[in-house]
This record gives C-alpha cells, structure tokens and sequence, in this order.
C-alpha cells in the first residue's frame, strides 16, 4: 500500500508513478478505486480498505494540483503516454 505523502506535485507524481508500475493500474483520476476489477476475475483489484486509502490521495492530488495551478489530468498522462507508447 502506497504510504508517502501527495502534499507536492513531485509526490503526486511518485503517486501516479506508484499506481502504473507497482499496482499496475492504467488509472484515471477521475475513476474511483472500488471501481477496478481484475479482467481475469472480475474481482476487485483493491479491497475496501486499499481503494478508500487511494481514493484519499487522489482527492488529495485534485486538492493539490488546483492550489498550484496544475491540470491533474496532464500530470497523470506523464506517466501513461510511455505506457501507452503516445507521442507528443
């Protein structure tokens, strides 16, 4: 379970760089955690508790990127567009 802080962007970024590489998630922040499921199971990918502690620094990353002028939806493509193998 993720357990540093987002109260900057550089932890947001190590958040949303978190849930590709160790979570394996292709998120979207606007997609609440009790949402995913595992496509081999159709079971939760977090339990409650896991997506309720997620769901907690992701508000608190809209929180932090309106306070600095951030658009969260560009920060979170950072991390996709490599995944996704997006060009600019």
């Amino acid at each position: 379970m993720y357990k540093n802080e987002v109260n900057t962007v550089e932890g947001i970024r190590d958040f949303f760089k978190y849930l590709l590489e160790v979570e394996e998630v292709s998120f979207h922040p606007d997609t609440h955690f009790s949402d995913y499921v595992s496509i081999d199971t159709g079971e939760p990918t977090f339990s409650k508790h896991e997506a309720a502690h997620l769901q907690s620094l992701m508000n608190k990353s809209f929180d932090v990127c309106e306070k600095e002028g951030i658009d969260i939806y560009d920060l979170a493509m950072e991390g996709l567009k490599p995944k996704l193998d997006i060009k600019d």
